[in-house]
């Protein structure tokens, strides 16, 4: 087994489970919500790879999703305090 297989999907991992609804500080997260952001991040690559788009967009497509649910997530928290 590699030990490096897997090594550069970190931002993948932490974009897929923020998208889904898990909080970067901890505490809250569902298994269920993860997925959906999994399915999300797929569904991103396979588009981008299927438009013929060039490698490096579909970092920057992650990096702002990233942000936006980050972004989101603090907003709701907000809001129910």
């Amino acid at each position: 087994v590699d030990p490096l297989r897997g090594s550069g999907i970190e931002l993948e991992a932490i974009a897929a489970a923020v998208t889904g609804g898990t909080l970067l500080t901890g505490g809250y997260g569902s298994v269920v919500g993860t997925l959906m952001g999994v399915l999300l991040v797929g569904m991103v690559k396979s588009g981008l790879v299927l438009a013929g788009a060039p490698a490096y967009w579909y970092r920057a497509f992650i990096g702002v999703i990233l942000i936006i649910a980050v972004i989101i997530n603090t907003r709701i928290r907000e809001v129910g305090q």
